[in-house]
């Protein structure tokens, strides 16, 4: 069979399983009395700016949890073979206390009875299923007090592959095993589920008893249908020390996992940000902040450094800031590039240009894989420019001739098979080529919010703005060798595409206000202003553009770099009507757009499977019950802040899909005193202390613990089998 038509029929299969996987997710299950397995979950129906409804939707899902006694050992594990592990005296476990208080150097390796899983990584794209994330070899801790112990497993790019075509749950489930005697294969026993981290990637520790303990995390990958063929996959190996007073810290460095990722959809452009202290055991917290946010964001408590997708470029400067539980501060730094693989190259004419792809090792990186390199010349002809079968993450070009100034080069690569095939595109980079007597223009962009003045605001970015306001881009172009001439030049400063002449309100060159006709708007809507040139009498022009931002109306970044083309050469050589031969790019500007508004969304809530409902109880959440994750997101980006209420209400009553049946079942909201209100009778009033910072997105978010928050009532017994949902409605008003 043809290889086209085989990988069709098989695409489309899977596409017809995802279709009604996807379906069945959203089935409403709860089956009570008469049935042993009922579900009841929130599901969002729809948002807007002041409100997000969400439905309680029974999806059916799998409730088989580990019981809080459960003392299963590690070797039990089915369809995988369990790590080795050796036996390990009590007095084996104890250190010196040079090693507990001196410069502490972990030699031991755990890896000799405890097989670890890494991850395989390049280009952005994780190839070998892992953990992007080890728990630390060492960790201290007061009595008493918490410590997150970070893991963060990544499937790879064949398993989501996979995960799409046979159903599988491409998202891992996390167990977590702890022992204090780590060598001892039978005492290894997996976490209480009762404790609300032991599903968790990150797990949750303290004690009032000194000693030492063990842990690591085990994530499960499911196989067809979340059932057949799992997959698991072991962390490092963390020992916990519990200390009766603070170890202080005399040293402390940071690193970064990689420090290049990448800035395009479809990567894994994320890495993450470690701290060391000098002794490994000191006891204290460490936090983190970065300085770029438009390139890239870094998680606060967790050091996660997650690349933008817009294709912004730069340096983000990571600062890792150590706390001492007895006070000590220390803070260090890294920094951490972002791109799209490939940087600009510039050259002289007859010189070597040399192009290399950045952020992969390709140790790292499959054996099957292949790269092709294409160049696009200045008519925007693609042409590929190397041979099959090539593995060349680099690309030289010898004795550059004048004609490939301003020409496109990418890298394109591939790996896999036919049908399991993956293939990656770096960013296009120009190349640009200095001739004889090419001037040496520098261009210096600065922009300004005349509107509105945000605290945030910098010469090179502007926050906060929204339709309405009057911005102001004044660049400074200058030539550093008057000798080498520019004729015919033109400025071009790169615009949103919904940005119209009309929306242009000034434009100066040399502090004089131009006409309409000197002026326009070409088809890369690029604002061009020509008429000007660079002499020995005048290497310096200042352009000032003044518009109104009118067509846009929505949150993101817009990102422009000014630039300046022309010709050089011969005074008497060339005309205006030739193609410009001279290009120089200058600083990037940034817009942060926001919408002045506020949107609330929702997330699904689920309350598990019963068999019995019983009068008058009150059941809790199956999850968001562990004050990690956000139930409702309130992005608000309204330039001028004020405080808001929150509500909450049960919108319609519990209803069967199919036979439409009703069942007598509430929905109360606990505040932190254990007073409720029956969401079926009245609103709620979300408490100010459930609302909360979410480091992540950066928005407010309504965070629950176990005992707080939506819990379901059973008003009456018994109750029809079926499979139910009902409706919860989030609304906010401004707090006068």
């Amino acid at each position: 069979m043809n290889k086209k038509i085989y990988r069709t029929i098989i695409l489309l299969v899977g596409s017809i399983l995802v279709l009604l996987h996807v379906a069945g997710c959203y089935l409403a299950v709860a089956q009570a009395v008469e049935d042993p397995e009922t579900t009841i979950s929130n599901v969002n129906e729809n948002q807007n700016s002041n409100s997000s409804t969400g439905s309680i939707d029974t999806n059916k899902i799998d409730t088989s949890e580990i019981d809080p006694n459960n003392t299963e050992e590690v070797a039990d594990d089915k369809n995988q073979d369990s790590p080795e592990v050796e036996t390990q005296t009590n007095s084996d476990n104890s250190s010196s206390e040079e090693d507990t208080h001196d410069d502490y150097i972990d030699t031991r390796n755990w890896s000799d009875y405890h097989e670890a899983s890494p991850i395989g990584m390049g280009m952005g794209i994780v190839y070998d299923s892992g953990f992007l994330v080890q728990p630390k070899p060492l960790y201290s801790v007061g009595k008493g007090e918490e410590i997150s112990i970070r893991s963060r497993f990544i499937e790879s790019v064949w398993g989501r592959l996979k995960g799409v075509l046979i159903l599988k749950d491409v998202v891992p489930n996390y167990r977590w095993y702890t022992s204090t005697r780590p060598k001892d294969k039978k005492s290894w026993k997996r976490v209480s589920s009762g404790e609300p981290s032991h599903k968790h990637h990150d797990y949750t520790f303290s004690s009032t008893k000194e000693g030492k303990y063990y842990y690591f995390v085990r994530a499960y990958s499911a196989g067809l249908l979340g059932i057949i063929g799992n997959t698991h996959y072991d962390s490092k190996i963390a020992e916990v020390e519990v200390v009766d007073k603070p170890i202080k810290a005399r040293g402390f460095s940071v690193r970064v996992e990689h420090d290049y990722i990448f800035n395009k959809k479809n990567t894994d452009n994320i890495t993450y940000a470690h701290g060391t202290t000098v002794p490994g055991n000191a006891t204290g917290n460490i936090t983190w902040e970065g300085d770029n946010e438009s390139v890239a964001k870094v998680n606060r408590d967790t050091g996660e450094i997650q690349g933008n997708e817009i294709g912004a470029e730069g340096v983000v400067n990571i600062t890792g800031t150590f706390t001492g539980a007895e006070g000590t501060i220390m803070k260090d730094k890294t920094k951490v590039t972002v791109g799209g693989g490939l940087n600009d190259v510039t050259v002289d004419e007859g010189k070597t240009a040399y192009f290399e792809v950045k952020g992969m090792d390709p140790k790292t990186l499959p054996k099957d894989y292949k790269t092709k390199w294409f160049q696009i010349d200045t008519k925007g002809k693609s042409e590929m420019i190397s041979k099959k079968g090539e593995k060349d993450l680099s690309l030289t070009l010898k004795n550059v001739k004048n004609e490939l100034n301003n020409y496109q080069y990418y890298c394109e690569f591939t790996t896999g098979n036919t049908i399991t095939n993956f293939h990656y595109k770096t960013n296009k980079a120009r190349l640009y080529v200095n001739m004889g007597g090419t001037p040496k223009i520098e261009v210096k962009t600065s922009i300004q919010d005349l509107t509105y003045q945000d605290k945030n605001n910098y010469d090179k970015a502007v926050h906060e703005v929204i339709k309405g306001d009057e911005l102001l881009f004044e660049s400074e172009l200058t030539n550093d060798d008057p000798k080498r001439k520019l004729k015919f030049a033109k400025y071009k400063l790169p615009l949103h595409s919904s940005t119209v002449l009309s929306d242009i309100k000034e434009v100066k060159l040399d502090g004089k206000v131009l006409d309409n006709k000197d002026f326009k708007i070409n088809s890369d809507y690029d604002l061009e202003v020509g008429g000007f040139e660079f002499t020995e009498l005048q290497p310096k022009h200042v352009v000032s553009v003044k518009l109104i931002v009118t067509g846009t109306n929505e949150k993101g970044n817009f990102i422009t770099s000014p630039f300046v083309t022309g010709q050089s050469g011969a005074p008497n050589s060339g005309s205006q009507s030739e193609e410009d031969g001279y290009m120089k790019v200058g600083n990037n500007v940034i817009i942060h757009f926001r919408t002045n508004s506020i949107t609330l969304s929702a997330n699904n809530i689920t309350f598990g499977q019963h068999h019995l409902f019983q009068k008058n109880k009150v059941y809790n959440r199956e999850n968001f019950n562990d004050n990690r994750d956000s139930v409702m997101s309130v992005d608000d980006q309204r330039r001028e802040k004020s405080q808001y209420t929150l509500y909450v209400t049960q919108e319609t009553p519990f209803q069967d899909e199919s036979s439409k049946e009703v069942i007598p079942v509430s929905l109360r909201y606990y505040d932190a005193e254990g007073n409720y209100s029956d969401l079926s009778r009245e609103s709620a009033v979300v408490p100010q202390c459930d609302i909360k910072k979410d480091a992540t997105t950066d928005c407010d978010g309504v965070f629950w613990e176990k005992d707080r928050g939506l819990k379901m009532c059973a008003n009456e017994v018994p109750m029809a089998k079926g499979k139910y949902k009902a409706r919860v409605t989030w609304t906010m008003a401004d707090t006068l």
